[in-house]
């Protein structure tokens, strides 16, 4: 039920992301409020708690974005925001395969635009669809 919820929250930021080519911020904060509602659900129904190799994975991919956000401008704050919703959700594996499926996916589709001509080097795109269509493929797949 919980990756329905984020599913449906990540379309409807991918969409604005597309739109507006920026995310609200309470957007954001709603996001997260929803994946910390999820996870104490999920820790009062089934017990589950993090282990000490999950939270070094999670804090060294996290600190990963960060890097890539603030030195090179590559992706957002709204996309490293999602990454820690994914994470809170479905712990740091899952969060990894969906930005490695959705930087694969966007990398893709960039090269694909410039050989046409439809963009520049410069030219910014939309990335939180692109982890919505990635999200979505590794819940499906598992």
């Amino acid at each position: 039920m919980g990756n329905i919820v984020v599913l449906i929250y990540l379309l409807i930021l991918g969409l604005i992301d597309i739109r507006k080519k920026a995310v609200p911020l309470y957007m954001l904060l709603g996001l997260i409020v929803i994946a910390l509602f999820i996870h104490i659900l999920r820790f009062l129904e089934y017990g589950q708690e993090w282990n000490i190799t999950d939270v070094i994975i999670s804090a060294v991919f996290l600190l990963m974005l960060l890097l890539v956000s603030a030195v090179k401008r590559m992706l957002g704050m709204a996309d490293v925001m999602v990454a820690v919703v994914l994470i809170t959700i479905n712990g740091p594996i899952i969060a990894i395969q969906t930005f490695v499926a959705a930087l694969t996916m966007a990398g893709c589709v960039s090269m694909i635009m410039l050989v046409v001509k439809r963009v520049n080097t410069k030219t910014n795109i939309a990335f939180l669809p692109f982890v919505f269509l990635s999200y979505m493929g590794v819940v499906v797949c598992g």
